[in-house]
């Protein structure tokens, strides 16, 4: 992670971006714009978040981000609205149109069968 080097002069910390990486902030936004739709409540949401945190064997930012994604996943099965197959199903189709998208061009998924 990146921190700048000025200093906050009313609370005296160093300022750091919000996510070091693009996924965390994409993954933050979707959350927060499926608990907006209703699709979990906030209980859930942190229920799911506190297990997946303590479930973790790694301390890293990136594994927190994993045990976000994992808590979302939990949440959306729970709600049955989706489940563990069509998420399987879904990111094989996205790797497979990444693995097949000439580099530079944007990534598509095709239109399944």
């Amino acid at each position: 992670m990146t921190r700048q080097t000025e200093r906050d002069a009313t609370y005296g910390f160093v300022a750091a971006p919000a996510f070091s990486a693009v996924w965390h902030a994409q993954l933050f936004a979707l959350t927060t714009h499926l608990y907006e739709k209703g699709l979990f409540t906030w209980p859930q949401w942190t229920a799911a978040l506190a297990y997946q945190i303590q479930a973790q064997r790694e301390d890293t930012e990136d594994s927190y981000y994993q045990a976000w994604m994992a808590a979302l996943i939990a949440c959306l099965v729970e709600q049955d609205i989706t489940d563990i197959e069509q998420l399987q199903l879904m990111k094989d189709r996205w790797a497979s149109a990444y693995l097949s998208t000439p580099h530079g061009q944007p990534v598509k998924l095709p239109e399944s069968s």
